[in-house]
Formats: C-alpha cells, structure tokens, sequence
C-alpha cells in the first residue's frame, strides 16, 4: 500500500485510530481536499445548470419555431382566402354577371307582362332592368310601349284607376 503511504506523508489521507496494520482503515483530511471537494462540486453544479439553460433553449426554439410555422400556415390561408375575397377572380366575375342577367331578364319579364295593365310600371321595371344589364331586353319593352297610340296609355292608366 505505498500509495496510501504517500497520501499519508502529504496529508491527504490518515489512519482512523484502533485500526490494525492489516485491516487499516482512512480517512481524507478535510482541511487539505475542502477546497477540491468545494471546486468539484461547483464544477458538477455548473454542469447540470449548463445541461438545463440547453434544454430551456432547446424548448424555446422549439416553440418559436412552431410559432412561425403557425405563422407561416395563416399567412398562406390568408393569402389564398383573399383573392375570393377582396381581389374577386373571373369565377367569381362571371357569377356575379349572371346573376345580374337574370334578375334583369325577371325584370324585363315583369315588364312585359305589366305593359298591358301597368304601363308606367312597365317601364320602371323596364328601366330597372336596363340598368342592371344594359343589354338585356328592356329596352324591347320600352320600345313597345312607344309604339303604343297615345290613347291607349291613359284608357289602360284609367280603367285601372277607376
């Protein structure tokens, strides 16, 4: 056992008292390896604060990452929603045209048939049409109405009236 013989000599370890040659027992000198323990033990302290200030980082660029990926995610919905939107695309044009030409043809059909009893209302309906689309067929109506005598206006107004 020369090594503890050594560590003996420089005061790093000693002999507990009562203990045989054979069965010697030591102990470490406090005052001597205090300063290693304490400097060991920072060490290993700094370490697992090290290792957790990694895990901390690791989940919060985890998270700022998921954060843009969300971020990224909306701004492609918002980029695809906002053509139907706000910037109406030919889909959405030629609906909307349709829709104009039918009313208007429901308007001009209207105005056809009140043309008999209603002849001003036929041709509001008439004009309502025209503005709405321009080539519809109301300007028909109001072509037929002109071709009307004069007479037949007012008697149609007056026997409505009356």
């Amino acid at each position: 056992m020369p090594v503890l013989s050594t560590l003996g000599r420089e005061r790093i370890v000693r002999t507990v008292d009562g203990a045989g040659s054979n069965g010697a027992r030591y102990e470490i000198f406090h005052d001597v390896l205090g300063e290693a323990v304490l400097a060991w033990r920072r060490e290993q302290e700094l370490e697992r604060e090290r290792r957790a200030a990694e895990r901390r980082h690791r989940r919060l660029a985890i998270v700022a990452l998921a954060a843009l990926l969300a971020l990224a995610a909306m701004t492609a919905v918002a980029i695809y929603a906002l053509p139907s939107d706000v910037m109406p695309d030919g889909r959405r044009e030629r609906a909307q045209a349709r829709e104009l030409v039918a009313r208007s043809s429901g308007l001009v059909a209207r105005s056809s048939a009140l043309l008999g009893q209603d002849p001003l209302q036929s041709i509001a309906l008439a004009a309502n049409a025209a503005r709405l689309d321009p080539t519809a067929d109301g300007g028909d109506c109001a072509s037929r109405l002109r071709s009307r005598p004069p007479g037949a206006a007012r008697s149609s107004k007056a026997g409505t009236a009356g």
